[in-house]
């Protein structure tokens, strides 16, 4: 579904359940909490339409699917788990915004794991890449490049 038609649904069913939730407080001449109940209305409008563009976008949609499965990792006292995940991930993502979150996320994940080292390499690599132009990849990923700067 195309992303306009997809927010028009979106808008109309919303604005359909404020009309009803706020008809009890237009029956009471509240018209104070009719204007409250339509601004929270819009601003579940407003959520979902840039929840739609987040995962329209590779870059925002492999961020938010990454972040989430770290927190679920942790949450269950399984960081290294997803340590081992996201590396995976990484052999099979060409785009460098999601590859991007993947090794800020690994980053801290290290860090948080006592492993000053690992996340620095993970930031060396983000560097490296990033260097070469925004759509290439190192052929190693090593962050061999870039550690001499920080020797």
């Amino acid at each position: 579904m195309k992303k306009s038609v997809s927010i028009v649904i979106l808008t109309a069913c919303l604005f359909g359940a404020a009309a009803l939730y706020a008809r009890p407080a237009a029956a009471l001449g509240q018209k104070e909490n009719q204007l409250e109940n339509l601004q929270v209305m819009q601003g579940w409008v407003d959520f979902l339409a840039n929840f739609i563009d987040v995962i329209e976008d590779p870059t925002n949609a492999i961020g938010l699917a990454q972040n989430s499965l770290k927190d679920l990792y942790v949450e269950n006292g399984e960081s290294e788990r997803v340590v081992q995940v996201l590396n995976e991930t990484l052999k099979i993502v060409e785009d460098q915004g999601g590859r991007n979150a993947i090794r800020f996320t690994l980053a801290e994940l290290h860090k948080q794991l006592g492993q000053p080292k690992e996340a620095s390499d993970q930031l060396l690599k983000i560097i490296e890449e990033n260097a070469k132009g925004r759509h290439a990849r190192p052929s190693s990923g090593s962050g061999e490049a870039t550690k001499s700067l920080f020797e």
